[in-house]
């Protein structure tokens, strides 16, 4: 045997794993997923095999589309924590001069991330 074998599965293939329990428990099939996030069942299944790991703008769809409300768990964890880490001195310009230096396609990411949690 070789060492790939003895390999223990990521977070990502955990995470992935209780999507697909999810799904199925919902009925929702993978060809209707793929469908949803206007991407081919093909791809959809490299995700579920934990082969390749989702975009975060589309986990957040599959995360919308499951029910599950990231906004709302952020808000409370936000609240939890006192907001602190927003209202720290100097965060604000640290995040943007971070954001400054990202290649444009994270830029992109994090805007959409951002736009998400932004809308109500």
């Amino acid at each position: 045997m070789n060492r790939e074998s003895f390999k223990s599965p990521s977070r990502g293939d955990e995470f992935m794993a209780r999507v697909r329990e999810a799904c199925s428990l919902m009925g929702i099939r993978q060809k209707d997923l793929a469908d949803s996030l206007d991407i081919q069942p093909s791809q959809m299944n490299l995700y579920f095999q934990g082969k390749v790991e989702m975009r975060s703008d589309r986990l957040l769809m599959l995360l919308g589309i499951l029910g599950v409300d990231v906004e709302g768990m952020l808000e409370e964890r936000i609240k939890e924590l006192g907001g602190s880490a927003l209202k720290a001195p100097g965060t604000e310009s640290r995040m943007l001069a971070t954001i400054g230096r990202l290649d444009e396609y994270k830029k992109q990411s994090i805007l959409r991330i951002v736009n998400v949690l932004g809308s109500k």
